[in-house]
């Protein structure tokens, strides 16, 4: 995990980062954080969300090893919507499925992440699954009890896998706790990002 404070200053940064992949690698990075730390592969795979503005997808790490096969529901909250404007895509939730296979947008986090991170003045040691890392550790700061985390994370709880298979997961509950982590930063710098194709027009 990262710093509150270094993920604070990725967000302030990120606006005036000038270099487009560096700016992409970025936004994608705070997405995944925004998004309940949800993991690049899921990105790349997941559909586009719902009209109510609800992403559906089954986590691909766990899918195989649970009996929801590992579905999950994370509401886009507001504060992280431009993101999701920068980077979406037509048929799919995310753009960089429709352009780039999964190989070649790790090839371009190797190749852009570190100097993104550098551009916006970060000192600390990031990777991309830094976001996920970052948000379980934040949550368990403020207070979210960790059964509740570990469903944000979809993660598999050997203690509690029987019971898990009779509890329907409180949806509402997750996304409260997603708002209480957004809480914990300032996102309105996210509203100044410019989206592909709005260049020059007043936002």
């Amino acid at each position: 995990a990262i710093s509150v404070e270094s993920l604070q200053m990725i967000i302030d940064h990120l606006p005036d980062i000038t270099n487009e992949m560096e700016s992409r690698v970025m936004s994608l990075f705070l997405l995944s954080f925004g998004l309940m730390g949800m993991n690049l592969p899921d990105l790349y795979e997941c559909d586009k969300a719902d009209k109510a503005g609800i992403v559906t997808y089954r986590r691909s790490k766990t899918r195989v090893r649970r009996a929801d096969e590992a579905l999950m529901k994370v509401r886009i909250d507001d504060r992280i919507r431009p993101l999701v404007r920068r980077l979406e895509g037509r048929q799919k939730f995310l753009d960089l499925s429709e352009r780039n296979t999964f190989y070649s947008v790790e090839c371009q986090l190797s190749r852009y992440f570190d100097r993104a991170v550098k551009a916006c003045g970060v000192e600390e040691h990031v990777t991309f699954y830094s976001a996920r890392h970052t948000w379980a550790t934040v949550a368990y700061r403020i207070g979210i009890e960790k059964g509740i985390i570990n469903d944000c994370l979809c993660h598999i709880d050997e203690a509690m896998k029987v019971t898990d298979i009779y509890i329907e997961k409180d949806w509402e509950r997750l996304w409260t706790a997603n708002s209480k982590v957004l809480d914990c930063l300032d996102l309105t710098p996210l509203s100044k990002l410019i989206c592909p194709g709005t260049e020059g027009v007043e936002q």
